[in-house]
C-alpha cells in the first residue's frame, strides 16, 4: 500500500474518531440546553474535509456519504433544522459507515461498502431530513434590539448563528476596533483568539470608511459571556477597542456574572512547543517482539543461575557465585522494570471501542423500532490493546442482544409501567489486576423455569434433578442453545452466547448472569488488564508446575483432611464450616499416585462464588510473561496458556473458568 493511501487512511482515521469526540459534545450540549453552535461547526468542518478526501482520492462514494451528512448539518448551521437527540443518533451512525469505507479502502483499494448498511442509513437520513421542511425557517428571535441595518448587513449563516445565541440567552456585543495598517491581521487574530476562548465571533464587518491612513478598523458582531472589561482586556496596546452596542438579557445575568469571577482563573492560551514532534507510532506487534526478547532474557538469567548452582559454597568459587547472584538480582529488577513500561505502552482507554458498540447499539434499536438510553461509562479504565480489539465483538452481541430481547417495545413498556425508553447501562472498573464490566438493562428479564424447561428439552438439563438460578441460567452459555420462540436475524438471548463466554474465557476473563424477571438483566465480567504478564500463585502437582492466576485466590491453608465432605458424591471442603466445592488437582489433572499427598487448600472466588483447590504444595507467587496457547494446543483441556517458570520448568497456567464449569458439569473426581 502506497503512502499516499497509508496517509489518506490515517487521517480519515483520525477525522472520524474526532467526529464521534464532536458527537458525544454535541448530545451533552443537547442535554444541558447549552450552545451547540461551536460542536455543530466543527461536524461540519470534519465532513467537509472527508467529502474533499475521497474526491481528490477518487472515492466518489465516500465523497457523496460525507456530503448527504454534510448537508444536513448546513441546515442545522442556518438554523433551517433543529439539532436533536436523533441527529447525534445519525452521527454516531456515520462514524461506523466511515469505519466501512477505511476497512474496505484498506483491504481492496475500493470505497464500496455493503449496500444494506449504506441503504439503512440514507433511509434514517432522509427521515431525519424531512423532519422540518426546508422551507421552513426556525422561530426568528426578535432582532430589533440591534443597531439598524445591522441584520441586513449579515449572511444566512450568520444571520443563523445570531439568532441561535439568541434563543440561548448568550450576550451579544457590537464592537468597534481599530488598528494600525502594519499590525492589523495579527491584532485582529489576538482578538478572535480571545474572545473564541469563551464565546465566538459571529461576523467580521467593514470599519468606519473615514479611518485615517494610518489605520484601518472592523466591527465585530460577537456572542461571549465574558464581561465588557474583559473583551477590552484582548486589544493589543496598539489599537483602539469601543462597544457600540451591548445586549444582556436578564437570564445571562447569573452566567455573566460567574464568568466575570472566573476570568482571573481563565488558563492562558496553550503555546505551542517547538522542536518538532515528540512522539514516534509503534505497533503493537513491535512492542510483543520486545516482551518476546524480555522473555528469552529472563529465561538466561534462570539458566545462569542453574550454571552458578554447582559452584555455590565452593572457595573462592563461592564468593564469586554471591556477587553474580547480586547482578542477576539487579539485572532481574531491570526486566521486570522493562516489562511494566512496555505493558504500559500497550494499553489504550476502554473507551476507545465504545464508539463502535454504541452505533452497532442505536442502529439495531432503530432497525427494531425500539427506544433506547443508552450509557457507556469506562470508569478511566486502560486495558492491553489486544484485549479491547477481542472484546468488540462479545459485547457487541451482549449489547444487542440487550436490545433486542432484553428491552420491550414501547407499547409493553407503557402497559407494563415503564418509560418508553428503555435504559441500557455499559460500566467498566479497574481492580487490581482485573477489570470488572457490567452490561445491565431495564428489560423484561428472564424466567429461570422457562430456561430449565428448554435445557430439559434439549437433553442438557435432568428432569428430576433440582438446580440451583446459578446453575440454570449457565446453560444459556451452551452451544445453540435459546428459549426464543422466533429465529432473530440480530440476536437471540442465548444464541451465540457460548462463543461470547468462549471468547472471554480466551482472554483469561469471565462472565455470570443476574436477572429478575420483569425488571431486567445484569451480564457480569471480569477480564484481565492484560494477557502479556499474569501475577500468580505457582503450585507442584507431581513432576509438573502449575500456575493459578492470581486474581482469583482469596485465602491459602493447610490442608485438614477432616473438613472433607461428600454431599451426594460431590466433594466439598469446609472454610469457616461453610462447606465449598472442591477440585482434588492432582487426580482431575491424571497424575495422582501413591505418592501424591494433598497439603494445601486454596480458596478460590469466581464472582459471589467460593471453591476450593485441594493441591500438593504452593511454591511461590510471581509475576511471569505468558503466552496464551493457539491453533491444536489451544485445545488443551484446563489450560489456557504456558510461561518459562525456571531454566528446568515450564509452567501451565491453569484455566479456572473451565475448571469450575467442570465442577458444575460434574467432571470433577471424587
Amino acid at each position: 500500500m502506497g503512502d499516499d493511501i497509508d496517509n489518506l487512511l490515517s487521517e480519515l482515521t483520525e477525522l472520524n474518531e474526532n467526529i464521534y469526540g464532536s458527537a458525544k459534545d454535541l448530545k451533552i450540549a443537547i442535554e444541558n440546553d447549552g450552545n451547540t453552535i461551536h460542536v455543530t461547526g466543527e461536524l461540519f468542518r470534519a465532513f467537509h474535509t472527508i467529502k474533499g478526501l475521497g474526491g481528490m482520492s477518487g472515492f466518489s462514494a465516500l465523497s457523496q456519504f460525507s456530503h448527504s451528512v454534510e448537508n444536513l448539518l448546513d441546515r442545522i448551521r442556518k438554523a433551517e433544522h433543529p439539532c436533536t437527540l436523533s441527529v447525534v443518533n445519525l452521527l454516531i451512525l456515520s462514524t461506523e459507515i466511515i469505519d466501512q469505507f477505511i476497512d474496505s479502502i484498506q483491504t481492496i483499494g475500493s470505497d464500496a461498502v455493503e449496500e444494506t448498511a449504506l441503504a439503512s442509513f440514507r433511509r434514517q437520513l432522509t427521515e431525519e431530513m424531512e423532519t422540518v421542511p426546508s422551507s421552513r425557517k426556525a422561530d426568528s428571535p426578535e432582532l430589533n434590539f440591534l443597531p439598524p441595518g445591522l441584520a441586513k448587513q449579515l449572511n444566512d449563516i450568520e444571520l443563523a448563528r445570531l439568532k441561535e445565541n439568541i434563543r440561548h440567552d448568550n450576550p451579544i456585543y457590537f464592537l468597534d476596533v481599530s488598528f494600525p495598517f502594519e499590525s492589523f491581521d495579527t491584532g485582529l487574530r489576538k482578538i478572535q483568539d480571545g474572545i473564541n476562548l469563551d464565546g465566538e465571533i459571529i461576523a467580521t464587518l467593514p470599519g468606519d470608511e473615514t479611518a485615517t491612513d494610518t489605520h484601518i478598523s472592523f466591527r465585530l458582531l460577537l456572542a461571549s459571556p465574558l464581561s465588557p472589561e474583559k473583551i477590552k482586556e484582548f486589544a493589543p496596546s496598539s489599537s483602539t477597542l469601543s462597544i457600540i452596542h451591548e445586549s444582556t438579557p436578564s437570564k445571562t445575568e447569573a452566567r455573566k456574572h460567574k464568568a466575570k469571577l472566573n476570568d482571573e482563573v481563565r488558563p492562558p492560551a496553550p503555546t505551542q512547543e517547538t522542536g518538532g514532534d515528540r512522539t514516534v507510532k509503534v505497533g503493537l506487534k513491535e512492542l510483543d517482539l520486545l516482551l518476546q526478547d524480555m522473555e528469552e532474557m529472563e529465561l538466561l538469567k534462570n539458566r545462569i543461575e542453574a550454571i552458578l548452582a554447582p559452584l555455590a559454597g565452593t572457595g573462592e568459587g563461592g564468593h564469586i557465585v554471591q556477587q553474580a547472584r547480586f547482578q542477576l538480582n539487579v539485572l532481574e529488577r531491570r526486566i521486570s522494570s522493562f516489562q511494566k513500561r512496555v505493558i504500559h505502552y500497550r494499553m489504550v482507554p476502554l473507551a476507545s471501542i465504545f464508539r463502535r458498540l454504541e452505533s452497532a447499539t442505536i442502529r439495531t434499536a432503530a432497525e427494531l423500532g425500539k427506544k433506547i438510553q443508552l450509557s457507556l461509562d469506562d470508569g478511566n479504565t486502560r486495558v492491553d490493546k489486544q484485549i479491547t480489539d477481542a472484546l468488540v465483538e462479545p459485547l457487541i452481541h451482549l449489547l444487542r442482544n440487550a436490545v433486542d430481547h432484553g428491552i420491550e417495545d414501547p407499547g409493553l413498556r407503557r402497559s407494563a409501567g415503564k418509560p418508553e425508553n428503555g435504559t441500557i447501562l455499559l460500566t467498566a472498573f479497574q481492580q487490581g489486576s482485573s477489570v470488572f464490566m457490567e452490561i445491565a438493562d431495564d428489560g423484561n428479564g428472564m424466567n429461570p423455569s422457562t430456561i430449565l424447561k428448554k435445557a430439559v428439552a434439549s437433553g442438557l438439563a435432568e428432569k428430576d434433578r433440582k438446580y440451583s438460578d446459578n446453575d440454570i441460567l449457565d446453560f444459556i452459555f451452551s452451544p445453540g442453545f435459546s428459549t426464543s420462540e422466533k429465529l432473530s436475524d440480530i440476536s437471540g438471548r442465548g444464541v451465540g452466547m457460548d462463543v461470547v463466554r468462549t471468547e472471554l474465557q480466551k482472554l483469561g476473563g469471565t462472565i455470570r448472569i443476574q436477572t429478575t424477571e420483569g425488571e431486567g438483566t445484569h451480564f457480569h465480567m471480569q477480564i484481565p488488564v492484560t494477557q502479556a504478564i499474569l501475577p500468580a500463585f505457582f503450585i507442584s502437582s507431581g513432576d509438573t508446575v502449575l500456575g493459578l492466576p492470581s486474581l482469583f485466590v482469596k485465602s491459602i491453608q493447610p490442608y485438614e483432611a477432616e473438613r472433607c465432605v461428600y454431599v451426594q458424591s460431590h466433594l466439598y471442603y469446609r472454610f469457616n464450616e461453610e462447606p465449598s466445592r472442591a477440585i482434588h488437582l492432582p487426580r482431575l489433572l491424571g497424575i495422582d499416585d501413591l505418592e501424591t499427598e494433598v497439603r494445601v487448600v486454596i480458596h478460590i472466588h469466581h464472582f459471589d462464588q467460593l471453591f476450593a483447590f485441594l493441591v500438593e504444595d504452593v511454591i511461590e507467587e510471581k509475576e511471569v510473561t505468558i503466552t496464551p496457547l493457539k491453533g491444536k494446543l489451544s485445545q488443551l483441556p484446563l489450560f489456557s496458556a504456558i510461561c518459562n517458570f525456571s531454566a528446568q520448568s515450564v509452567g501451565y497456567i491453569l484455566d479456572v473458568p473451565q475448571l469450575i464449569s467442570r465442577l458444575r458439569g460434574d467432571h470433577e473426581t471424587p
